[in-house]
């Protein structure tokens, strides 16, 4: 199910590369990396609030996943969730070793909701 799932996610099929996801996630809730996937398969989709589910499970399972955090401000900006946003970026920060491009983004999205910055 995950091969075929990464298969049609390859392919650009994104309809049958979810359902063959969520058949293999129902099974085995703990590949954090086809958690990803479905998550990545779901934003081409533009279906935000699935892409947020999918990269919560993502980044539940693995705290350290900082491309699911990343990837979850991205979903959280579309949904106009901007503290979440936040909250993720500095997730995704603090285990990408400080990206310079997560940071820039990070910052522009705090100047954007008018946060305060942490030092």
């Amino acid at each position: 199910m995950r091969l075929l799932g990464k298969a049609y996610f390859n392919e650009k099929m994104m309809d049958k590369a979810i359902s063959f996801f969520t058949l293999a996630l129902n099974i085995n809730t703990l590949f954090s990396k086809k958690w990803f996937t479905q998550g990545c398969a779901y934003h081409i989709k533009k279906e935000y609030k699935e892409t947020n589910l999918a990269f919560k499970k993502a980044t539940s399972i693995n705290e350290c996943d900082w491309m699911s955090w990343y990837n979850l401000t991205l979903s959280f900006n579309q949904l106009n969730m901007g503290q979440q946003a936040l909250i993720a970026y500095e997730q995704a920060i603090k285990h990408s070793d400080n990206n310079p491009k997560i940071v820039y983004n990070y910052l522009m999205t705090a100047l954007e909701k008018e946060d305060i910055l942490k030092s």
